[in-house]
């Protein structure tokens, strides 16, 4: 798995309880203050853990790395090894506002670090346990199709950032080139898995105008098998939900002049794909 070697380089622990019962202090640090605390280890275990549980709205909140002034100390802040340690033992108690609030924007913190960063990082594993542990009731399917350290890199992919079509080909990539050969059947049920089987608008729009060239000849057989996959999803919606996604996928295209796509929908036949071409008379 060429493009993807560092993951099989990371190793997947079970979470672990460090401490006791949390007692918040009143005392607030500035981040810069904080930041200090955890390179100089004036902080114990527990105090990190106590400000996380504190301040995690904060530390997740994504417009700080927005902020020109904030920036740098929170990219610093995330890339702390005893931080984002002391994250993932937090992230348990925490797990329904991260998943509910701030789950896109971890994801996203964890890829970008991942994407710049060499095998075996240590903040890597960390972040990857801490997405694991958000997303466990999605990585956990997909697990069968595929090591564990995948299935969470897949999940990842899926909220890695606030622009829909950078998270469908990032999942596309690793579909066609993580070097799995699945089967139709399987790419169907990751692509429902990863969309819940809602706004699937964007998967379908941004996979099918998705291009790979060069391709050996099992990358060629999952690009070939993820459009299959799309159009069987398709074919297999209630027919006004149907009517909806060819509609914005028209218009998608009407919008996006010249852009290429996999395959010409309205050549498509109707024996094999009776219900889109119906849905096409319709629109």
């Amino acid at each position: 798995m060429s493009l993807f070697k560092s993951l099989d380089n990371i190793p997947m622990e079970e979470p672990k309880i460090v401490g006791g019962g949390f007692k918040f202090s009143t005392v607030e640090y500035t981040y810069e203050t904080f930041l200090n605390k955890l390179k100089d280890g004036s902080f114990t275990d527990y105090q990190i853990q106590q400000n996380i549980l504190l301040h995690y709205d904060n530390y997740c909140n994504y417009e700080n790395f927005q902020n020109p002034d904030l920036r740098k100390t929170f990219q610093e802040i995330w890339s702390n090894e005893k931080f984002v340690e002391m994250f993932y033992y937090c992230a348990q108690k925490i797990k329904k506002d991260l998943k509910t609030y701030y789950n896109r924007s971890i994801c996203k913190i964890a890829y970008d670090y991942y994407s710049e960063k060499d095998d075996n990082d240590v903040v890597t594993n960390y972040l990857f346990q801490i997405v694991r542990t958000i997303n466990i009731e999605l990585v956990l399917p997909l697990t069968q199709y595929m090591q564990d350290k995948h299935a969470v890199f897949l999940v990842m992919c899926n909220y890695s950032s606030f622009d829909n079509k950078e998270c469908v080909e990032r999942i596309n990539k690793f579909i066609i080139f993580g070097g799995y050969d699945f089967s139709v059947r399987d790419i169907i049920d990751i692509y429902l898995r990863l969309t819940r089987g809602e706004h699937f608008t964007p998967y379908f729009n941004y996979t099918i105008t998705q291009i790979f060239k060069n391709l050996d000849t099992l990358q060629s057989a999952m690009y070939h098998r993820s459009t299959y996959a799309m159009l069987i999803i398709i074919n297999s919606m209630p027919m006004n939900e149907l009517v909806k996604l060819l509609t914005r996928y028209k218009g998608f295209l009407e919008y996006n002049q010249g852009i290429q796509t996999r395959i010409n929908i309205n050549e498509l036949q109707s024996v094999e794909y009776d219900r889109i071409v119906t849905a096409l008379n319709m629109i």
